[in-house]
């Protein structure tokens, strides 16, 4: 998952299918674009959830979500 990171941002809560996975810091004093914050390996190609639980910040941006 790539996402700008911002002094406005804070920490992501990822989720994937119900399960916590990791908090991601996408705070950073200064704006940088498209910053790789997350990756995970997933057993199967079948339909899987995505949830992002903001915990601080003012915004939180997604930029790009790779599948493979």
């Amino acid at each position: 998952m790539c996402t700008e990171t911002n002094s406005d941002q804070g920490h992501v809560d990822v989720y994937i299918d119900g399960r916590y996975r990791k908090t991601i810091d996408t705070y950073a004093p200064s704006r940088s674009a498209q910053q790789s914050v997350f990756t995970a390996d997933l057993p199967d190609a079948a339909y899987h959830t995505l949830r992002l639980v903001k915990k601080s910040g003012q915004y939180l941006v997604i930029g790009r979500f790779t599948i493979r």
